[in-house]
């Protein structure tokens, strides 16, 4: 009896490494911060900082809001910043 193959292995002569799905392609360029994104960031959370009480604990929707301001939605570098990538750099930040 010959021996069976993984159903997890790739078939002979291809390599997972080629096997891209459209699913799996990348959505938009990763998340970079110029000093104009930090300084509107910063701009934004003190324009919402009555939303949040004490020690700046915002809900992830003002965090969504302030992602979508103009100046982040379309940055001077790198995709758009959503609302996590924005709660991350001002934990950076501050």
């Amino acid at each position: 009896m010959p021996p069976r193959r993984s159903s997890r292995s790739s078939p002979k002569g291809t390599s997972k490494a080629q096997d891209t799905s459209p699913s799996q392609a990348p959505t938009s360029a990763p998340v970079s911060w110029s000093l104009a994104d930090v300084n509107v960031l910063i701009d934004e959370v003190i324009a919402q900082q009555a939303k949040a009480g004490d020690g700046l604990n915002f809900r992830p929707s003002v965090w969504t809001s302030i992602s979508a301001c103009p100046g982040l939605s379309k940055p001077v570098k790198g995709g758009p910043k959503t609302g996590k990538s924005c709660r991350e750099k001002w934990k950076r930040v501050r």
